[in-house]
């Protein structure tokens, strides 16, 4: 009778460690933003501000990996927008969670169309998006783009190319960047330095393509 039941007792304790790894896929499963979904708020969005749909995605991408939960520090959700600093912001456009998607990527688009005012280079405007004024301001001025830079540009560029973001193809061009690998200043063909953060490790000078937003 006791064996009978310590087997019962083992199968009740494997079925609810079962359950637990079903439900813990679930929620996983429920933290990440659908796709399609995404496509739609940015698109609705990006119309909102004369903002590219693409340029809102890879920001997703590239700030939580499409976690509608993700946090860093105060930083929250999708495009890991702060409360503290965007409070006002919230309240304006009736955002009262940051972990909501759209009321998330309304708020950041917000910001992003009032640094675009002050700047309409997306280099810079991602720069201040990412980092303190102070140190974009810096690093701007000596013509350093950092790699979150980049990055988002490249992606943004691969998005249209691809058709995904259900936008007309802005046309991009690609520039030659010169990188000498021995020093800690690269010049592309514009004389602008290249942040280091983006230089490859090796010992010799090589030549990289990066996807540049060409303006209408």
């Amino acid at each position: 009778m006791k064996r009978i039941f310590l087997k019962i007792a083992t199968l009740f304790t494997m079925l609810g460690i079962m359950l637990g790894q079903s439900d813990a896929v679930v929620m996983a499963q429920e933290s990440f933003i659908d796709k399609s979904e995404l496509q739609q708020i940015t698109l609705r969005v990006g119309n909102m501000y004369n903002i590219d749909p693409c340029l809102l995605y890879a920001m997703c991408e590239r700030e939580s990996s499409l976690n509608i939960y993700a946090e860093n520090g105060k930083c929250q959700g999708l495009m890991q927008v702060s409360e503290r600093w965007h409070k006002d912001r919230m309240e304006k456009l009736g955002v009262e969670s940051l972990f909501d998607p759209d009321g998330n990527i309304l708020v950041a688009a917000d910001y992003i169309s009032e640094l675009r005012a002050e700047n309409d280079d997306i280099a810079y405007v991602l720069m201040r998006y990412n980092m303190a004024t102070s140190t974009a301001n810096d690093l701007y001025s000596k013509g350093i783009i950092t790699s979150y830079a980049t990055g988002i540009i490249e992606r943004q560029a691969e998005l249209h190319e691809s058709g995904f973001c259900g936008c007309d193809v802005l046309p991009v061009q690609k520039q030659q960047v010169e990188v000498e690998i021995d020093s800690a200043t690269f010049l592309d063909n514009k004389g602008l330095e290249i942040a280091d953060d983006i230089m490859p490790k090796g010992g010799v000078a090589v030549v990289i393509d990066v996807m540049l937003q060409k303006k209408n």
